[in-house]
Parts: C-alpha cells; sequence; structure tokens
C-alpha cells in the first residue's frame, strides 16, 4: 500500500487497504496522508473520523495540513484546537510549522501569534526549524521587528533564518536594512542574492541591481530572470535585451 502511496497511484492504494483484514495505525494514517496530498481531503476525514482515539501526530498533521493546503484555514485551524483539547498526542513542531506557513500565506495575523505564544510557552522558540517559521511568518506579515527580534535570540541561525529575515525587510521596503543584513552573512545562496535584486528592482534602483548580479559567484536562471525583469518593470528595454543574450 505505501508503495502505491509513495509513485501517486491512490486507487490501488486504496483496494489494497479495503482488502487488508487487520489494519493498524500506520496504515490508516496513510492513506489519511495519501487522501490529503491526492486533495481529497474529504475521503481523507472520513478515515480520519474513524479513526477517534487512534490517531497519532503524523494522523493529526496530514490532516490539517489538507485542509490548510485546499484554503479551507478555518476548518484546519478548528481541527489544531482540537487535537489541543482532546488529543492525548504531543504537540510536534511540524504540525506548528503547517500552521505558520499557513498563517503567514494567508495573513492570519492573530491565530499566527497565539500559536507563536504556544510555540513560546513550549520551550519550541529558538529551535531553527521552529524559529524559521515564525521569521518567515513575521516576515510576510510586515511585521519585521518581531521577527528580528526573534532572529537575534536564536542561538542557531541557518542560511534560512538570513534569507526569510532579508525577505522581510524587502517587502517591508528597508533596503538599507536588508543590505546590512545581507554583508552581515557568512554564506549567501541563489535565494540571499535574487531577493535582494528583486527588492532593488521593485525601487527603480537598476544600477544596484546591476552591481550585485556582477558580484554574485555563481548567476542562475533565477537571478537573470530578476535582473532582466528589473530592465522591463523599469523600462529600460535595452538593458532587458542585452541582458536576454547574455
Amino acid at each position: 500500500m505505501n508503495g502505491y502511496l509513495k509513485i501517486g497511484k491512490l486507487e490501488e492504494s486504496v483496494k489494497t487497504f479495503e482488502g487488508m483484514v487487520e489494519k493498524n495505525v500506520v496504515t490508516w494514517s496513510s492513506m489519511v496522508d495519501g487522501y490529503c496530498k491526492n486533495g481529497k481531503v474529504g475521503e481523507a476525514r472520513k478515515l480520519f473520523d474513524l479513526m477517534e482515539e487512534n490517531r497519532n501526530e503524523f494522523t493529526w498533521c496530514s490532516m490539517i495540513d489538507g485542509y490548510m493546503k485546499i484554503g479551507h484555514f478555518e476548518v484546519g485551524f478548528q481541527l489544531f484546537s482540537q487535537m489541543r483539547r482532546e488529543s492525548k498526542v504531543g504537540i510536534e513542531p511540524t504540525i506548528l510549522t503547517v500552521i505558520f506557513e499557513s498563517c503567514g500565506r494567508i495573513g492570519r495575523y492573530k491565530e499566527g501569534c497565539q500559536v507563536h505564544g504556544l510555540v513560546s510557552q513550549l520551550g519550541f522558540e529558538f529551535d531553527v526549524f521552529m524559529g524559521n517559521s515564525i521569521i518567515a511568518m513575521y516576515s510576510r506579515f510586515g511585521c519585521v521587528n518581531e521577527a528580528r527580534h526573534l532572529f537575534e535570540m536564536m542561538c542557531e541561525k541557518d542560511i534560512v533564518s538570513w534569507n526569510s529575515l532579508i525577505y522581510g525587510y524587502v517587502q517591508a521596503g528597508r533596503l538599507e536594512e536588508a543590505y546590512d543584513l545581507f554583508e552581515k552573512m557568512d554564506a549567501k545562496d541563489s535565494v540571499s542574492w535574487t531577493t535582494l535584486i528583486t527588492g532593488f528592482s521593485n525601487k527603480g534602483l537598476t544600477e544596484k541591481c546591476i552591481k550585485l548580479f556582477s558580484e554574485m559567484p555563481e548567476r542562475d536562471d533565477v537571478a537573470w530572470t530578476a535582473l532582466i525583469s528589473g530592465f522591463v518593470n523599469n523600462e529600460e528595454h535595452e538593458k532587458a535585451v542585452v541582458g536576454s543574450f547574455r
């Protein structure tokens, strides 16, 4: 059954599952996850409800994520609240990152702050994986000061931490602070460079875009696209044409 799910053959997985004489929490949870990943959240919920007390952390996370992915935030968040009230399973970081990503994506500031408060109580806040999710959420909200505060409190930071905060500054139009942070990075990747190039481009600062682009150790298609799009958006068509024939 799991083999079918891994290669996207949901119908075969369902037939195998239905033909099983004995099913355990792993097989039930795998089917819930399989339905959710194929957008069949209603079918997943039917199985989920039948499981009752046998749901584990993976089952809850799959179901909550399934609702979030199809835009049913309210139902997903209610299910998260139900899990906290009724379930004996622990709150796993994976579930929390699903909530943060969804809150940031659709602008649910109140709920995002509520869950951040829960994370602080649980002591997950300064974990790099969890911290990155919260920084990314606040950056999407435009709450860069909150994102920066958490960033400074984290004992360990990776390149995602830095890039998420740079993105927040760029989105807020605070390009000098974005650039200062960029300059402090020990290691930069394509996302670091292209985020700044896009930010300067949006402000019409194409000369700064060119300077950054010329300093990139390796230029990929994303960087070229960001540069050329910047020229086009600022009506510098000759530069865009020259760039397209690199």
